[in-house]
């Protein structure tokens, strides 16, 4: 039992992410801060607060798409890169969201409004959604190879490949005419498939056994056993005539 709870805590990472994000937007909301840089201005306790919340949250992302990756590469044939996609795209978006929290930082310190304004651009702008197709949409490729992919699954996988699709098209439609509502849907999708894998991952990600195993490396050939050499017999011995 203690085993089996151990294997399932870093695919439960993915989970302990959205929790973070959104008590973290859930706090901005409340407050009254429209734009991630606008919270320079807070007071100590809340700063302080939401900025822990995205740092930490950030790193379980990481360590959710790495846990995503690993049973990637076990799990279905040929599946590396789409593994390296996830596990490479987890890591940009917890990059983003750090250097988000240093500017921020540094915000507060000097009081500049152009770090105000560079915060709100890395957290409420395209940057983020670049990553984020690119790890919604190599997990719903990777989940339709998977060996005997259940209903359920299927579903997953194709919403994501959508998703990833639609991530883009927000982007489009952010650089040309930014919507209000296209940044506020794309963190909310995005946060809704995390958890979704991450349960789902809770569930099949632990199991040892899995549909395509990888072939075990080829053991050293045997050393082929040592041929016995006959033994010499002595000559016999001629008695001479006396």
């Amino acid at each position: 039992m203690r085993d089996s709870l151990v294997r399932r805590m870093p695919a439960a990472s993915g989970i302990g992410f959205v929790a973070l994000i959104a008590t973290d937007a859930i706090i901005r909301q409340v407050k009254h801060f429209p734009g991630f840089g606008n919270v320079a201005g807070a007071s100590n306790e809340i700063f302080g607060t939401t900025m822990l919340l995205m740092g930490v949250g950030g790193a379980l992302l990481v360590v959710f798409g790495a846990t995503f990756a690993a049973h990637i590469r076990r799990a279905v044939e040929g599946g590396e890169r789409l593994a390296a996609a996830i596990a490479t795209s987890s890591a940009v978006i917890f990059g983003l969201l750090a250097l988000a929290v240093s500017v921020e930082y540094m915000a507060r310190a000097t009081h500049l409004p152009a770090l105000v304004a560079l915060g709100n651009g890395i957290v409420d702008g395209p940057a983020l959604f670049f990553p984020a197709a690119v790890l919604v949409g190599a997990a719903g490729m990777a989940m339709l190879r998977e060996h005997d992919v259940p209903m359920y699954k299927s579903l997953v996988a194709v919403t994501s490949i959508l998703l990833g699709a639609s991530f883009i098209a927000g982007v489009g439609l952010m650089l040309f005419k930014n919507y209000a509502w296209i940044n506020d849907t794309g963190y909310i999708s995005f946060l809704a498939f995390t958890l979704v894998v991450s349960g789902i991952g809770i569930i099949d990600w632990a199991e040892i056994r899995t549909g395509y195993e990888r072939p075990a490396e080829e053991a050293a050939p045997a050393a082929a056993p040592a041929r016995r050499t006959p033994a010499r017999r002595a000559p016999a011995r001629v008695k001479r005539a006396s």
